[in-house]
């Protein structure tokens, strides 16, 4: 269900929970959108992740910030992100599913609009906290 208005939304609201599984041929998708970078076999390259000593591919942290951003357009289709800040505090595995959270922290008149601040949380296949982070959301008024 979506939110189309700042009056709609109180303190404590939370997201949907999103389920979601990035796999190899999406990441390289979203990768060659940006053209080539230096370094970037850790997430298209199963052995050079692993000369790196990482197990297995790593879901590109642009990416996951791009998937946040459309799960934040989804509920709230009539806002715009103001901010989005994000930690990242363990890997996210290509081909492991994660689900995505976030609830409303603060709602306030701001010289931008009405803003919505909300919490973001992922969270992999084991209950691992891997980002987190905050969203600043302004919302029209009725």
């Amino acid at each position: 269900m979506s939110v189309c208005f700042f009056e709609d939304v109180a303190i404590g609201d939370e997201l949907p929970v999103q389920e979601d599984c990035i796999g190899q041929e999406r990441a390289r998708r979203f990768l060659a959108v940006r053209g080539p970078q230096r370094n970037e076999g850790r997430f298209t390259n199963l052995e050079e992740a692993r000369r790196l000593g990482l197990p297995r591919l790593l879901v590109p942290g642009p990416l996951l910030a791009a998937v946040l951003a459309r799960t934040l357009r989804q509920w709230l289709p009539r806002g715009r992100l103001l901010k989005l800040d994000l930690v990242f505090r363990r890997n996210v595995w290509q081909e492991v599913p994660f689900t995505l959270h976030g609830v409303v922290v603060d709602t306030e008149e701001r010289p931008e609009g009405p803003a919505v601040d909300l919490d973001l949380l992922v969270v992999d296949a084991e209950g691992e906290r891997c980002v987190t982070g905050m969203a600043t959301v302004i919302l029209p008024r009725r």
